[in-house]
C-alpha cells in the first residue's frame, strides 16, 4: 500500500496593522537564522524578532516560511517546539516576529530528551568500530525500520515518536534517522523535503558524496479488510537507502521537487545498484560477512515452477573485503490467499501472492528465517540448516519475524494479509 504523508510543518500566517513593539533579540554576527532560532527556541522564547535576518537577506513572506521549515527539520531535539508558527509582519516586512509556542514544559523536555537519548543509543548497538560509515547507516537504517511503524492517523511528526514511541510519519523517521547519524554517531545528515509531495526523507554525506536515504518508503505497510491500515513487521527494504539524486528520482514518485540545507547535488551513482537493493528483509552482519535475503527474479517475471507453481527466495551473504556474493539457501517461499482484501469473501479455488514474506534474524550469531509454517536456523559457523519451530494452528501462516529483546523473536501469522497480525512470542535456547 501506497503511504499517505503528512505535512511537514503547518504555519498559521498572521498579518498584523497594529504596532510593533520592541524586543532585544538582534541578529548576532556570523549566525544563520536557523541557529538563532534554535538557541531562542531552546531557551523557551516565546516572540522572537527575525527583523535583521529578513531585511539583510530581502526576504519575503515565501522565503521567511522556507526559513522555518528549515529551522524545525534542522533541530531532532526540539520535538517540544509546537509545529504552528505565528508570523506577525509589517507590509514592508521591516519588523517580522515569530510567535513559538511549546507542547511541553523545560523539565519534562529535558526528560524526554534523556529517553530519546538512551533510545537513539539502542539504534548503534549493532555497530562495531571496524565497520566502514555504509555499514553503520546501514545499521542504523535497519534498526529504525525494524522498531518504528507509520503513524496511519498522522499525529506523531518527531524524532522523540519514532525513537521512544516507536511511531511516526516521514518527518519523524526522518528526524530520528538525522538525531542518531548526525548527533550521535557525527555524520553529516539532513532532511530533504518536498511540498510538492508531502514528503520528507534524509541526505546523509558518505565520504565526499551526498546520497539519498528514505526510511519511510522502506518501511513497507498494508491495509487490511475493513480500512485498517497496519505496518508489516520485520520487513525492510533497501529501495531507498544510499541513492543518487537521479536514483532517488527514480526509485519512488514521492522525489520530486526537493529541499535540503547546505545539500547542492547528490551525483555520486556508486550505490544506485548496490547489493542491497533487492533486500526485503533486515540485514545482519556476522563476522565481517552480511546475511540478506531477496526473491528470486533471475528468470523473466518471478521464479515460478510452472507445475507446482512455487516462489522462491535466495538467503545470501555479502563479504565487503572481496566484494564476492554467495547464495547459501534458496527457499521455497509459498504463502496462501485466503479472502479478497476487498471485499472480505473467500476466493475459490488456489491463489497465492507473487511475493516472499521470508524474514531474518539474527540472535547469538545465528541466522534464523521464516517460511509459511516453520522458522530454520542457519549456523553461520558450519552453514547447517535446521528446523527449530513448526505453527500448529490449522489455516493460519507466518507472515513475518521481528526481533526481540535480544533473546526472542515475535512470528506474525494469520491467515493471510487481509487480517489482522496476531503474535506468538519464541525463546531461542
Amino acid at each position: 500500500m501506497k503511504k499517505i504523508v503528512s505535512l511537514l510543518l503547518i504555519i498559521s500566517v498572521f498579518i498584523s496593522s497594529f504596532a510593533f513593539f520592541d524586543i532585544n533579540t538582534s541578529a548576532a554576527e556570523n549566525k544563520t537564522l536557523i541557529q538563532f532560532l534554535v538557541e531562542k527556541a531552546k531557551d523557551y522564547r516565546k516572540v522572537v524578532d527575525i527583523s535583521s535576518y529578513v531585511r539583510a537577506n530581502n526576504w519575503k513572506l515565501d522565503d521567511i516560511k522556507l526559513q522555518l521549515r528549515y529551522f524545525y527539520l534542522s533541530e531532532p531535539e526540539l520535538f517540544f517546539v509546537d509545529r504552528e508558527i505565528a508570523i506577525q509582519y509589517s507590509s514592508d516586512f521591516s519588523k517580522v516576529l515569530l510567535n513559538l509556542d511549546y507542547i511541553y514544559s523545560e523539565s519534562q523536555a529535558e526528560k524526554m530528551l534523556n529517553k530519546m537519548k538512551k533510545a537513539a543509543l539502542k539504534a548503534v548497538e549493532g555497530i562495531t568500530d571496524d565497520m566502514t560509515s555504509v555499514e553503520k547507516a546501514l545499521v542504523v537504517h535497519d534498526y529504525i525500520i525494524l522498531n518504528c511503524a507509520y503513524d496511519h492517523k498522522e499525529e506523531k511528526f518527531t524524532a522523540y515518536d519514532c525513537l521512544v514511541n516507536k511511531s511516526a510519519v516521514c518527518q519523524g523517521y526522518s528526524l530520528a534517522f538525522m538525531y542518531v547519524m548526525r548527533d550521535i554517531l557525527g555524520f553529516d545528515c539532513t532532511v530533504a523535503f518536498s511540498d510538492t509531495q508531502n514528503h520528507s526523507w534524509n541526505v546523509i554525506k558518505i565520504g565526499k558524496s551526498w546520497y539519498h536515504v528514505d526510511l519511510t518508503s522502506d518501511d513497507p505497510a498494508f491495509t487490511a479488510y475493513g480500512g485498517q491500515s497496519y505496518d508489516c513487521g520485520g520487513e525492510v527494504l533497501h529501495q531507498n537507502f544510499l541513492l543518487s539524486d537521479d536514483g532517488a528520482y527514480k526509485s519512488s514518485p514521492l522525489h520530486r521537487d526537493w529541499y535540503a540545507l547546505d545539500v547542492v547535488k547528490a551525483n555520486n551513482t556508486k550505490y544506485d545498484n548496490a547489493f542491497w537493493r533487492k533486500s526485503s528483509s533486515a540485514m545482519f552482519r556476522v563476522d565481517g560477512i552480511w546475511y540478506y535475503s531477496y526473491l528470486d527474479d533471475t528468470s523473466p517475471g518471478l521464479d515460478y515452477d510452472g507445475t507446482s507453481k512455487k516462489v522462491y527466495t535466495k538467503i545470501c551473504t555479502y563479504d565487503p573485503e572481496t566484494g564476492k556474493r554467495k547464495v547459501i539457501k534458496k527457499v521455497e517461499s509459498r504463502w496462501t490467499v485466503y479472502r479478497d482484501s476487498n471485499t472480505g469473501k473467500k476466493l475459490n479455488g488456489e491463489h497465492w501472492y507473487t511475493k516472499s514474506f521470508l524474514k531474518l534474524v539474527c540472535i547469538n550469531d545465528d541466522i534464523y528465517y521464516n517460511t509459511s509454517d516453520a522458522v530454520y536456523r542457519i549456523d553461520t559457523e558450519t552453514g547447517k540448516n535446521k528446523r527449530v519451530y513448526t505453527l500448529k494452528k490449522d489455516n493460519m501462516q507466518i507472515f513475518s519475524m521481528v526481533p526481540y529483546d535480544g533473546a526472542r523473536f515475535r512470528l506474525v501469522y494469520k491467515k493471510d494479509l487481509s487480517y489482522l497480525n496476531k503474535y506468538i512470542t519464541i525463546k531461542i535456547s
